[in-house]
């Protein structure tokens, strides 16, 4: 009864409708109704009042359509079907992805009655077709490997389902596994499937083209894609394959030009004209490197073209001495007989038997501290144009308003879009833990990376080093830690790590590139992968971060003025908002025993009035009157508010840069615009305080956000200095370096804790540090 009146989604169900739907023709019992009212009383207490509704002829049960999942999955499917109807591909496929993680088992299972029997079979078949419109997805999306792998389970549980079988003959031809592809087929005709047209004609494709392979294996070339040394993350064979297979189709190569097989060390394909040939070899030249990135814990490869009949090809070994010759992350060779293919920048190989060039991932990039490759989220720009990346190494990564994320741009002027910029370009950070370690981190995953936001970078990395560390006995097995770091995935993120056997190099000054693979020389770098271009810089002075800053964001209460005169004042303040809280609250709640949700630390310690609305930002009934309170205190406290000394002189000079200087607090902005007029000073980039709504108060970036996002011009990279941990927090979120202004211990102790790295304790040194 209770599925019936869930699958009708709030609609009424008639006491006939019932009576035949949980019990077949012949099998009613006499006193049906009696049991009808039965089980809708047992149903009202379980469910509680208010949710099950008895009217004149049957029941109808009141949900929302959050709770059913069901509904869920039906909206997700018209959203995936009206995103695959617009061309976006990704999108949908996402969509469905999340209506299948929504099923668990047999629909309804274990529910007995006619009713049930036929809600199941239906709600099968759904299920059946959202795993065909994935796979035909992930093949529409050239993800042949993925395809594959899905179908096979889905053919192995359905074996006679013509559909899942042609999707999956369809992956394996795309793959250049014709042998399996029309295996499958033979398996398909053993258990009694039959074989419609398209299928049929499928068969008839699939032998022509393995004669044709075949053929190709005699006739021309034969490309290999190996591994340098054993890959240790599990899923790099696959991922290589899927990496080829991607090659193969920007070569625009048919199914009847190639053949691609699996070995034990990588993948080999069997190529059957010359013009196909240097086609993939164009593609390979072109795209290899952007692939790499694709392939977990970026193996080192060796790719060669090569006659499918003729003289030995370059061994293994040779490769590999190449590669570390050239600290490169790929080889690629041809034989003597494709010179002419070759670009002029190709190299000779060994004896001039073979010509080789090497490729390199994106050249590090070295940034102070962590530097967060994330920023956003950033609001559209109003005047409808997608926003324009400040540099050719940003990806620009949309999110919708129901949270999901895109690459492509709303069609219309949508300001409920949000964006986030993601640099892809490679960064080395040295972990300082045990022997020492540099880390070459670069996003493999835009759309990954936006999701793990607030990672940082050096943070999870040390964390990870240091547990590996642990785990392992003394003396420490070197090959084996290297194991174990390159086999923990990073989401979003490809790492390298490099391990040292000495202390790192002095942190006087930063290192050139020819000073850094001396380094390395003479440290006996042990590296899993060793990149050409990587450098190694210890974090920048004061000096340095303030001279390289493109914008500069003050913060208020501390680096501006003590907005509060003491610390009496602050806890009286906080004390006005909480017996605001405790008058607003609704009586329901006081009378059923539960504590008020704020701040439970007692009166007589620090607290700060900030820190009260912090703890109500989400309250649906408090927030904005305790907010509204606020700003009405924070107002009378800018009466006896005292300015900090040299605060004006800094915002002069800072303005003298011709650099936008903007104020970001989580106070109110008119008091920040009071002050400034009362003290006749102006910042260019303007003032960011608090929003209307309190749960975007630090440490969530949102003024931070507003202050360097100018619509139509690039998101500058800013500092921000500031006095308290949640403005860090905000800062390292978005990825700007901090200095933190201490003029007292208890603050230098709490920004230290809080993992700051510059602080001043005057503005002074702010000032000197500006003229050096």
């Amino acid at each position: 009864m209770l599925a019936m009146l869930l699958l009708r989604h709030g609609n009424p169900v008639s006491r006939l409708e019932l009576t035949e739907g949980l019990w077949a023709a012949g099998k009613r019992p006499d006193r049906s109704e009696a049991l009808l009212g039965t089980y809708a009383s047992r149903l009202r207490n379980a469910l509680g009042p208010g949710t099950l509704a008895t009217l004149s002829d049957g029941y109808a049960l009141h949900t929302s359509t959050d709770t059913l999942d069901i509904l869920q999955c039906q909206e997700l499917v018209t959203l995936a079907e009206s995103e695959r109807a617009a061309g976006h591909l990704h999108t949908a496929r996402t969509h469905i992805a999340a209506a299948l993680s929504l099923w668990r088992g047999t629909p309804l299972d274990g529910v007995r009655g006619p009713a049930a029997r036929a809600a199941r079979t239906r709600l099968t078949q759904l299920h059946l077709t959202l795993h065909r419109t994935r796979a035909e997805l992930d093949l529409d999306l050239g993800d042949f490997e993925r395809a594959a792998a899905d179908l096979a389970d889905l053919v192995r549980d359905r074996p006679s389902r013509e559909d899942f079988r042609r999707l999956q003959m369809i992956a394996l031809r795309q793959l250049g596994r014709i042998g399996e592809a029309l295996e499958a087929y033979e398996e398909y005709e053993a258990v009694g499937g039959r074989t419609g047209p398209a299928l049929e004609e499928l068969h008839r494709d699939l032998r022509e083209a393995q004669g044709d392979a075949r053929a190709a294996a005699r006739a021309h070339t034969s490309v290999m894609f190996r591994f340098a040394e054993d890959p240790v993350h599990p899923d790099a064979h696959t991922a290589l394959g899927r990496a080829v297979a991607l090659l193969i189709t920007e070569a625009g190569l048919g199914a009847r030009e190639h053949g691609l097989q699996p070995r034990p060390d990588g993948h080999e394909v069997l190529v059957k004209t010359e013009d196909a040939t240097r086609r993939l070899l164009t593609a390979t030249v072109g795209h290899l490197q952007a692939r790499l990135w694709e392939v977990p814990g970026c193996p080192r490869l060796l790719v060669t073209f090569w006659p499918a009949t003729g003289p030995d090809r370059p061994d293994a070994d040779t490769l590999r001495a190449d590669l570390d010759a050239d600290d490169a992350d790929a080889v690629v060779v041809v034989s003597p007989a494709l010179r002419a293919t070759l670009p002029e920048n190709a190299s000779t190989g060994a004896a001039g038997t073979y010509w080789r060039w090497f490729q390199y991932l994106s050249q590090t990039v070295v940034e102070e501290s962590t530097q967060n490759p994330v920023r956003g989220p950033l609001s559209m720009p109003p005047d409808g144009e997608p926003p324009r990346p400040a540099h050719a190494h940003t990806v620009v990564v949309y999110r919708r308003p129901d949270r999901s994320l895109t690459f492509t741009p709303p069609d219309e002027t949508e300001l409920t879009w949000e964006y986030y910029e993601v640099d892809v370009r490679q960064q080395s950070l040295f972990i300082d833990v045990g022997p020492g370690a540099r880390a070459s981190v670069r996003v493999a995953d835009p759309q990954e990376a936006v999701l793990h936001t607030g990672l940082d970078l050096t943070d999870e990395l040390t964390h990870r080093l240091d547990t590996e560390i642990r785990r392992l006995p003394t003396p420490l097995d070197r090959a084996e830690l290297e194991r174990r770091l390159a086999s923990r995935p990073l989401p979003g993120y490809a790492v390298r790590w490099h391990l040292l056997e000495a202390e790192p190099p002095p942190s006087s000054r930063g290192l050139s590139f020819t000073e850094a693979l001396d380094v390395a020389e003479s440290e006996d770098v042990h590296a899993l992968d060793l990149t050409l271009g990587m450098q190694t810089r210890r974090p920048p002075s004061l000096a340095d971060t303030l001279a390289t800053a493109e914008a500069f964001l003050l913060g208020f209460d501390g680096p501006l003025l003590q907005l509060y005169a003491g610390a009496r004042a602050a806890r009286d303040a906080a004390r006005e908002l909480t017996e605001l809280a405790t008058e607003l609250r609704h009586p329901d709640e006081a009378l059923s025993g539960d504590p008020l949700r704020a701040v439970d630390t007692p009166m007589e310690v620090d607290i700060h009035p900030l820190d009260v609305l912090r703890t109500f930002a989400g309250h649906r009934r408090l927030a904005q009157p305790l907010r509204e309170c606020l700003d009405a205190i924070e107002l009378r406290a800018l009466r006896t508010a005292r300015p900090t000394r040299d605060a004006d002189l800094l915002i002069r000079t800072l303005n003298s840069t011709g650099r936008p200087v903007s104020v970001v607090s989580d106070v109110s902005p008119h008091v920040v615009s009071a002050h400034l007029q009362n003290r006749a000073l102006a910042v260019r980039a303007g003032v960011h305080g608090r929003s209307e709504d309190p749960r975007l108060l630090m440490p969530n970036p949102d003024a931070l956000h507003r202050a360097l996002h100018q619509p139509g011009s690039p998101t500058p990279h800013g500092v921000l200095i500031g006095s308290s941990p949640a403005e860090l927090t905000a800062a390292r979120t978005t990825g700007l370096p901090f200095i933190g202004y201490a003029p007292n211990r208890r603050t230098a102790s709490r920004l230290t804790d809080a993992g700051a790295r510059h602080l001043v304790h005057n503005l002074t040194d702010l000032l000197d540090a500006l003229h050096r």
